[in-house]
C-alpha cells in the first residue's frame, strides 16, 4: 500500500457521518494527507418534506448547497478538522457517479463512505461503498457503523 495525499470522506450529512469523517480525518494525519470533507445532493426531488422546501425567493440549488456546507462546516469543527477542504457536489447522476468523478479530476487517493448494516451475508450490497469499489480506480474504505 502506498501512501495516501488526498482522501475524501464522503458523507452523507446524518448522525453517522460524524464517524467517517474521524476515521478519514485519522488516517490523513497518520499520512499526512490533505482531508476532503465530500457530501453530495444528488438531485432535486418534486415531492419535498415541509422541512427542507427551500424559500420561495431562493434557488434550490443554492438553498441546498448553502445548507450542506454550512452542516460540512460544523461536521469540520465538531471533529477538529479545521484544515479540511469542504465541497458540495450538486448533480443530476448518482452519488457514487459524482464522487468518482470529483475523485478522479482531484487526484483523490482514498474515499471513505459509511455502510450501514445489519447485513450479513452481503453487508456492502447496494450501498455507495460497492459502488464505488465495482466502478472506481482508487482504493475504498468502507466504515461499517450502526445495526451491532
Amino acid at each position: 500500500m502506498g501512501t495516501y495525499h488526498r482522501i475524501v470522506a464522503a458523507v452523507a450529512l446524518r448522525e453517522t457521518s460524524e464517524i467517517v469523517a474521524r476515521r478519514a480525518l485519522d488516517l490523513a494525519r497518520a499520512c499526512q494527507a490533505e482531508l476532503r470533507l465530500v457530501h453530495v445532493v444528488e438531485y432535486f426531488p418534486e415531492d419535498l418534506s415541509n422541512e427542507v422546501i427551500p424559500p420561495e425567493d431562493q434557488d434550490p440549488e443554492t438553498f441546498f448547497r448553502d445548507r450542506a456546507h454550512d452542516d460540512l462546516l460544523a461536521l469540520a469543527q465538531r471533529i477538529g478538522a479545521d484544515r479540511a477542504h469542504l465541497q458540495v457536489l450538486i448533480g443530476e447522476t448518482s452519488a457514487a457517479s459524482q464522487l468518482l468523478a470529483y475523485a478522479e479530476a482531484n487526484d483523490v487517493d482514498l474515499i471513505l463512505t459509511g455502510a450501514v448494516g445489519p447485513r450479513p451475508m452481503a453487508p456492502l450490497a447496494g450501498t455507495l461503498a460497492e459502488h464505488l469499489v465495482r466502478h472506481g480506480t482508487i482504493d475504498v474504505l468502507a466504515v461499517c457503523h450502526g445495526g451491532r
